[in-house]
């Protein structure tokens, strides 16, 4: 009997896995259910319509040549990430959010990057608004703004006349 269950277990593995589809970062952020037909995927990209009014000045960066880089996120609750970065001692240092219709394909509505004013211990999070979803991207040691850095240069090269 023991073997009866183990062989229908196997069969039953083996037979998911046939109509198993790979998962592509493509296919997570496009929205659109996964296709289970077993045709080729489609290669070809809806034409976007642009508006003449809202066109970017001419492209001063290279089309061609860019990568995709598969990274790991980890990802939880926004409460359970909130928890946390505050037991960490950080707190908002800066959100942004996007319109929906701004990047489409984008599944994050959400930047938030928060720190540690006494450390400099920083947080840079995605955040799914209608899910909650909350990924870390990076965590880091030390952010400083642009202006920060500026001023440093600054006053390091006033002290070396």
């Amino acid at each position: 009997m023991r073997n009866l269950i183990l062989s229908l277990l196997v069969l039953f593995t083996i037979a998911n896995v046939t109509y198993a589809q790979t998962v592509s970062p493509d296919s997570l952020l496009d929205g659109s259910p996964p296709d289970m037909s077993n045709s080729t995927p489609k290669q070809e990209k809806k034409q976007v319509e642009k508006d003449p009014e809202k066109q970017l000045p001419a492209q001063s960066w290279d089309e061609t040549g860019w990568i995709q880089h598969n990274r790991s996120l980890q990802c939880h609750t926004i409460d359970n990430v909130r928890a946390f970065t505050m037991a960490r001692g950080q707190q908002i240092i800066l959100s942004g959010f996007k319109a929906p219709q701004y990047v489409p394909a984008d599944p994050f509505e959400g930047l938030i990057i928060t720190q540690n004013l006494t450390t400099g211990e920083y947080t840079l999070m995605l955040v799914q608004v209608s899910t909650g979803l909350t990924c870390i991207v990076q965590m880091g040691t030390a952010i400083q703004s642009t202006l920060d850095v500026i001023k440093q240069l600054e006053q390091d090269q006033s002290t070396e006349k």
